[in-house]
């Protein structure tokens, strides 16, 4: 009975640890985001004032709605999608350059298997 209720505390103390951990990670992220958006939202917010689209969120019924109330995430979506494609160009580009610089034996030109995700 005492290792059971030993192993449940030890459990229970390492959940709350755990879950102390992933709050705090949160809280800090949920900061980093208030300081990022407190840059992006003002400045594009500002630009397009600029060249005459005035689009701060008016409408009460839709104002609340994340990509309503703020470009942030948009802005930041579209970053990291041309970063990531960026990056497969760039290692795509420079695989294939490595493989096509060195002359090909005809063994290594048979066609290798799909991984087994595409099968």
């Amino acid at each position: 009975h005492k290792c059971t209720s030993l192993t449940t505390t030890t459990h229970l103390t390492m959940a709350a640890a755990l879950m102390s951990t992933y709050y705090t990670s949160v809280e800090n992220m949920s900061t980093y985001y208030t300081s990022v958006d407190n840059i992006i939202k003002p400045a594009v917010f500002s630009l397009l004032d600029g060249v005459g689209l005035h689009l701060e969120p008016s409408c009460h019924l839709t104002s609340h709605l994340p990509l309503v109330s703020s470009p942030t995430p948009v802005i930041l979506s579209v970053a990291a999608y041309l970063v990531i494609v960026s990056l497969g160009v760039l290692l795509s580009s420079s695989k294939n350059s490595t493989t096509s610089s060195s002359s090909p034996s005809p063994s290594s030109q048979t066609k290798r298997k799909d991984p087994y995700w595409l099968a």
